[in-house]
């Protein structure tokens, strides 16, 4: 369900982020890979199967 709560603010970022921008910020420091253009079709694709493990979850923009 974690793609329902998107985009939110991120205290480490100290900024709102995006699902997309989330999906880096895991790459980058837990897998310790290169991130992806955002607009790239990893990037969306990665996007959209994140979406797909949340499908029927209530969209709750900001939350946890």
């Amino acid at each position: 369900g974690a793609a329902a709560t998107f985009p939110k603010y991120k205290k480490s970022a100290k900024r709102v982020i995006t699902l997309s921008l989330m999906n880096n910020m895991c790459i980058k420091m837990v897998m310790k890979g290169k991130s992806l253009k955002l607009e790239s079709d990893q990037a969306v694709a990665l996007a959209a199967y994140v979406t797909s493990l949340s499908a029927g979850e209530k969209i709750q923009a900001g939350g946890e």
